[in-house]
């Protein structure tokens, strides 16, 4: 695992090394690995990912598992009091593309919220974490902030395999991803 010089919540990444899946897939048939956890004693939370993780390339606080699935690398961003990952695609999907992200909540119940987002609350009740409802966005920015212009909501299903176990199913929308307008 990777690890930041400090971070306060103990994130460690894969440090990679996985073959490479051949399709979408093998990679969605492949055994999850961590690819990103945080937390500590009895509470933790392990973001799992189906498909290759290669030695990534790191560059601040960022981690890039290039080819990841094919065409699409998985990033990895420590952030002040989390991480955030992403999957960017390099090339034009066929058809209809969708990823599994298993995660594992060790001491911790995950709850989808309205709006899409992911509560974490110990067994007192206390939210401890929030993962954001995801979304999605291409290449066009803003000249003057450098931000995405063409942002959108991805649909993702919160299914619970288990006590401590959730699968998300990330399924971004088709017709934007084949959209001419989409950069």
């Amino acid at each position: 695992m990777l690890a930041p010089k400090a971070h306060p919540h103990n994130l460690r990444l894969n440090a990679g090394g996985a073959a490479l899946p051949k399709s979408l897939k093998a990679a969605q048939a492949a055994e999850p690995r961590d690819l990103a956890s945080m937390g500590s004693g009895e509470q933790r939370i392990t973001l799992q990912w189906k498909g290759g993780l290669p030695e990534p390339q790191l560059k601040g606080s960022r981690a890039t598992y290039r080819d990841a699935l094919p065409g699409a690398d998985v990033i990895v961003e420590a952030t002040q009091t989390g991480f955030e990952q992403f999957v960017m695609l390099r090339e034009w999907p066929s058809g209809s593309y969708s990823y599994t992200l298993p995660l594992k909540t060790v001491g911790l119940q995950a709850e989808e919220q309205i709006d899409g987002s992911i509560v974490f609350t110990d067994t007192a009740g206390r939210q401890r974490a929030v993962m954001p409802a995801p979304i999605m966005w291409d290449a066009a920015v803003d000249e003057r902030s450098g931000l995405p212009t063409n942002r959108h909501r991805v649909d993702m299903d919160v299914v619970a395999t288990g006590k401590n176990t959730v699968v998300l199913v990330i399924r971004p929308e088709g017709s934007w991803l084949t959209d001419p307008a989409t950069q």
